[in-house]
């Protein structure tokens, strides 16, 4: 499994990726990084990747794997749907305040499943496959808001969410296009967010999907940053 571990050396002039160049990443998920495809210094990666050693273990131990069709060239992780892919951070977060989230991912079935899962009212992001497409969900409580778009088992999607616990104010976009905004009647959230491919609150929805790249930051991005999120997304996964 050796190829499956990041290099550890960098040279000075690595530059630092647009994730990390915008301010309050909580958290941050690359495939390619964690596969060694595509080295980035470390210390970069380390403040803000907290699932790093989780994944790796689960890569080791054969929980997570690679999928078998890579995406733009380049090798993404596959969750199996079952309780072996489930990681809990050891740095959990509390969203009491806004959040912006982007993923690339393409779910492997139609099913309700958790992309990133919290404790009873926490915030957590659900993948549905459905005519829903995805999910902002106060963990227990309900459905806070849904995209408006839908979707497809065996398709890779870029998908990014916004949302103010204050004012409960929402925006969805999938492929870099509008997919539904309004305010959502729920709003304050007391429990922590931990879990990486499942629900923490009911030890269920496990996440059958294969991942590219995620990140989460604890404040609504401004439109620039969300657009330069979804180019750099586009430029490096094709979709």
């Amino acid at each position: 499994m050796g190829g499956f571990i990041p290099q550890s050396g960098s040279s000075a002039s690595t530059p630092v990726p647009v994730p990390a160049q915008i301010p309050n990443l909580a958290w941050w998920l690359r495939a390619d990084q964690i596969l060694g495809d595509n080295p980035i210094a470390l210390p970069i990666l380390g403040n803000s990747t907290p699932w790093l050693q989780g994944v790796l273990a689960a890569l080791s131990s054969g929980a997570v794997t690679i999928d078998t069709t890579p995406l733009n060239g380049q090798n993404v992780l596959k969750w199996p749907g079952a309780a072996t892919g489930r990681y809990v951070m050891g740095n959990p977060v509390l969203f009491s305040g806004q959040v912006s989230v982007f993923a690339v991912v393409k779910p492997l079935a139609a099913t309700s499943q958790t992309l990133i899962g919290a404790a009873a009212s926490g915030l957590q992001v659900d993948i549905n496959s459905g005519s829903n497409g995805f999910d902002l969900t106060k963990a227990t409580i309900g459905v806070i808001a849904s995209s408006s778009v839908a979707m497809t088992a065996g398709s890779w999607y870029q998908i990014n969410a916004t949302w103010s616990a204050t004012t409960g104010a929402y925006a969805f976009r999938v492929g870099r296009a509008s997919a539904g905004n309004g305010t959502s009647t729920l709003t304050t959230i007391t429990g922590v967010t931990s879990g990486l491919g499942y629900n923490v609150a009911t030890s269920a929805s496990d996440l059958g999907s294969s991942v590219a790249e995620l990140a989460v930051y604890n404040r609504i991005l401004t439109s620039t940053e969300i657009s330069t999120m979804e180019s750099y997304l586009e430029s490096k996964w094709g979709v």
